[in-house]
């Protein structure tokens, strides 16, 4: 074990300042090692610590218009880009225990002193624990159409169709599962079986994706009568 601890009496006191000028060797450098030492405070790195990077959402967005005698022509599209890269360090430096085990005395009962098993180096127990990088990928795809057609002085008609879809989620790395609940589960027999992306024919996203949003809208503006001051207005969508 290469932990290196100074302990350093201030002032006569029974207060201890430890000082780590080096990391444990041979594990990830990206955490200071969680310490625990029986009757003390944990110092360190707390488990389940999760870092979020990069998170990336690029937005493209386009649109035309085109103008026809009575008609007022719109068209275009969006597609968006979302990336999450997920890091579940939990214990990914290491995790070392000291308990006064280490410097009990054999055969006596409550003897011994877990502190001193930390000056000593005499760890009781230790564990390195970490998952891999998820790096999920998604994008969001639209088109729309729409016409905005004077009809008359006091009529105007809107025409619009929207189609977008979600694709479905994966991994770059294809660290993703899913569940398939028509299979049959070789083990127990019953319905229902874990699935992994890429593998025993399933695809990187494990689901299917959503490609019938077709929304149609209709609007109007009308002023009945000839008044000036009124208008009636009305529509229809589908969002």
């Amino acid at each position: 074990m290469d932990l290196i601890i100074h302990p350093t009496v201030l002032d006569s006191a029974p207060n201890v300042q430890l000082v780590y000028p080096a990391p444990l060797k041979g594990v990830d450098n990206r955490a200071f090692p969680r310490v625990n030492v029986a009757g003390f405070t944990s110092v360190g790195t707390t488990p389940h610590d999760r870092i979020q990077i990069p998170i990336h959402d690029t937005h493209l967005v386009d649109a035309i218009s085109v103008f026809r005698g009575a008609h007022s022509l719109r068209f275009g599209g969006e597609l968006r880009l979302a990336r999450n890269v997920d890091n579940f360090f939990e214990l990914v430096s290491g995790q070392l225990g000291f308990s006064a085990l280490g410097t009990a005395q054999p055969g006596v009962n409550n003897t011994g002193s877990a502190f001193a098993a930390l000056l000593t180096g005499f760890v009781s127990t230790g564990e390195v624990r970490a998952t891999d990088e998820l790096d999920r990928r998604a994008k969001y795809v639209a088109f729309f159409l729409q016409d905005d057609w004077k009809v008359t002085r006091n009529l105007t008609l809107n025409f619009g169709l929207r189609w977008e879809t979600h694709t479905p989620r994966f991994d770059a790395n294809d660290r993703i599962n899913g569940f398939d609940p028509g299979k049959i589960n070789p083990v127990s027999g019953t319905p229902g079986i874990v699935t992994f992306a890429n593998r025993d024919g399933y695809s990187r996203s494990l689901y299917n994706g959503d490609y019938n949003n077709i929304m149609p809208r209709f609007g109007f503006a009308w002023k009945p009568f000839h008044l000036t001051q009124t208008v009636v207005r009305g529509g229809y969508g589908i969002f």
